[in-house]
């Protein structure tokens, strides 16, 4: 009975699947997630393009990002902001835990606007 209990709670569980939908509540205004669904051994990220420019500071935008200015000339508090990659690539395998072996980012990636 505990066995069945056991495979009962497995049934439909897809670590993959979960922390990609993780990784989409976190970061899906930076990128898209897709999982490999007949392997199940793969997370593909694609950059969001129009997330990769500079933004100004806000509320908003404060989360994943990293500040290019802090003050203007005349003493005025204001901002810009673009996206801290090297953190969220950190963060991506702090979500995974165990389950992430490795992060590589491919050579040569580009974005074409």
């Amino acid at each position: 009975m505990k066995q069945q209990n056991q495979e009962s709670l497995l049934l439909g569980l897809s670590p993959i699947q979960r922390l990609v939908s993780e990784l989409r509540r976190r970061f899906g205004r930076f990128a898209l997630f897709w999982a490999d669904e007949f392997k199940g051994d793969c997370v593909a990220v694609l950059w969001k393009p129009a997330e990769a420019v500079e933004h100004p500071l806000s509320v908003q935008r404060a989360g994943a990002t990293f500040p290019l200015a802090i003050a203007g000339g005349d003493g005025q508090a204001r901002g810009a902001v673009i996206p801290d990659v090297v953190s969220m690539l950190r963060e991506f395998r702090e979500v995974g835990g165990d389950i992430v072996r490795d992060i590589e980012v491919l050579a040569g990636a580009r974005v074409v606007g």
